[in-house]
Order: structure tokens, then sequence, then C-alpha cells
């Protein structure tokens, strides 16, 4: 789509192209002006601007982010407390917000829709999307007023990529947030909203921390499309992306807890997963083991993680997202054209 047009804008040119074909990269660049953390500005012609406003608002959160909304479950004694999560930004977001809600509905939370009637207000940021950062930002004045209508009473968390970006910078310029909180925390969030009621002041969670197998069970957003973690962060570190420094070092969880996780929601009625990482290529290049039969390849690779879940029972689709193209290979798309279930985003 306008390839032409767009060749003598960046030598990343193979990159700008997929990064406006729907379906590419979660951390898609705004084209019309990277980010100031970036070394260029790019203006695009206005038919291209278009083109990228149109998927900027309609792909995963829009540029005004999305509220998590849902009952309560039945089954969870309730402790009174409302939780508001707005969510901004790619699908990693989306998985991450699911896994909070799914931490304080099991500690008695349930889920308010409206803000104003929250507890524990959640901002869940996004730092590539500029205008999603000026939109946290701007929530966060309204929100600070309350807070200090209310003496205190309301917690206000952000969490994400701009908190971890940000940290203590953050809660300096907005001494009314209670908790900033890198993604790596996600389902950590019980235990620093009791550090903040037993310490009495902000906290800054944005340490590097290697991620533990995660037993939270995700208050998922459909009953029937699923979010399944495979691999945390990247280390590619292209001039134009600032994840690596935001989310980490890859991290990929081992196949067998991946497989598990697919099976429960298997059984539970699940008929599609996306497996998400920013670079799902990468998985198991962190992991231990070369394989067995010489090659002298690694043990653990995104093809053979295809063919380990592939045959869960009741999964009848399988997604991926995203793929970097320099190790999208032959093995891939071999492996994904034997298994049907599989489609690539």
């Amino acid at each position: 789509m306008h390839a032409e047009a767009m060749a003598h804008l960046c030598p990343h040119r193979r990159v700008l192209q997929q990064s406006i074909r729907p379906g590419a990269c979660p951390h898609r660049q705004p084209l019309h002006r990277l980010s100031v953390r970036c070394r260029a500005t790019i203006e695009l012609p206005p038919d291209l601007q278009a083109v990228v406003n149109e998927l900027e608002e309609s792909k995963y959160c829009g540029g005004e982010g999305t509220v998590l909304v849902r009952e309560a479950p039945v089954d969870v004694p309730k402790n009174g407390k409302r939780y508001h999560i707005h969510t901004f930004g790619c699908q990693m977001n989306l998985a991450d917000s699911e896994r909070m809600a799914g931490v304080l509905e099991s500690v008695g939370y349930e889920c308010s829709e409206d803000p104003a009637k929250a507890d524990v207000l959640i901002y869940n940021t996004c730092s590539i999307r500029e205008k999603a950062e000026v939109k946290v930002y701007s929530a966060l004045g309204k929100q600070a007023k309350r807070k200090r209508d209310r003496m205190g009473d309301l917690k206000i968390v952000v969490a994400g990529c701009v908190a971890q970006q940000e940290g203590q910078q953050l809660l300096r310029r907005v001494p009314e947030v209670d908790l900033v909180m890198g993604p790596q925390f996600a389902n950590k969030l019980d235990e620093l909203l009791e550090r903040v009621d037993s310490q009495g002041t902000q906290v800054c969670a944005t340490d590097y921390i290697e991620i533990s197998e995660d037993i939270t069970v995700p208050r998922r957003d459909s009953s029937l499309t699923a979010w399944v973690n495979v691999i945390y962060g990247c280390n590619e570190k292209c001039t134009y992306c600032v994840v690596p420094y935001t989310r980490g070092q890859e991290q990929s969880r081992r196949q067998e807890d991946i497989r598990q996780e697919m099976l429960a929601l298997g059984e539970a009625g699940y008929k599609e997963v996306t497996l998400l990482g920013q670079n799902v290529d990468a998985y198991g290049r962190d992991l231990p083991g070369m394989a067995a039969d010489g090659s002298g390849r690694r043990q653990h690779t995104f093809t053979d993680l295809l063919r380990y879940v592939h045959d869960v029972p009741g999964i009848e689709r399988i997604r991926f997202a995203t793929s970097h193209p320099r190790y999208f290979t032959g093995g891939h798309r071999f492996c994904s054209g034997q298994l049907s279930c599989f489609a690539v985003d």
C-alpha cells in the first residue's frame, strides 16, 4: 500500500511498510511523527497521513484507549472495593490488563466502568503513541484533583511502558500517584498495593526482574478468544523503538507452561488463542539446551513451539503476533502451512 510513495522516507523502508499494514507490529510507530526519543521526524503526504491516522484510531486500543468492562466473578468473596482499568497501546497491554484484573478480583475487587466510582484507578500506558501518552497525563490531572478532594482514599496506579520509562520522575510530576509499575509487575499488583498501604508512601516498581511463571488467572475480555504470552521483552534495540527499554530483555516461557495454559483455555470453551510477544520469532533464544539432531540449532525455537501446541483439544485457531521479518524463516512458513490452525497477524 503506497509503497512507492514511502520508498524515499526512511532507510528502514521494510519496517515502515509493515507498520501501516493491519496486523503488523503491536508497537507500531505513528509514522507522521516518530517519538521524541527517536532520531528523525518524518512528514508523510496527506494520503498516507490519512491511512496512518485511521489505523492509529482503529487498531487495538486506539488513540483514546479502552476501558475494561466485565461482570464480577460469582465465586470470590467481595471486599466492597472497585477497580477501574483504562488501557492504551497494544495487545501486550491488553493482556497485562486482563492479568491485573485477575489479580484484583482474586482478592475481592469488582470492576467499575466509571472511574468516579473506583477505589483503585489503573492507567495501563503506552509510550509508543504520543497521543496515548498525552491522554494519560490529562486523565491523571483530573484524577489527582479528585484524590485531593477525597483526602487520599483513592489509589492511582500508572502501569505499562510510560511507567517503566518515567519511573520516579512520574511520581514527582504527579505526586498524587500512589504506584508506578512496569509491565513486568502485572501479576504482583496486589503485593504492590499492600506495600502502598503498609508503607504509607509512593511505590515505584520498575526494576528489572526475572519473570517467574505466572499462575495468575487473567480475567479474559472474551469468552472465545484469549491472549497467551510466550515471550516477554525484546533484544533488537532498533533505533526508532523504545520497547527494549520499557519491556526489558527477552524472557521465554517454558513450552510446557504455555501448553498447560492453552489446555485450560480449551477446557473452558475458548476456540482461538493468540500467542503474544514483541518478537515471537525470538522465542527460545534465552532457554538452555541445543537440539539433539546435531544441527547446531537451539533446542527450543518458535517453530518447535508451534508444533508443540498446535493440537491442544478445543483450540481451533492459533494466531501469533508479532514476528520480526529478519527471523521469519522457511521453517516457520513450512510449519504454519502444515498446521492448518495457524494465522499470522
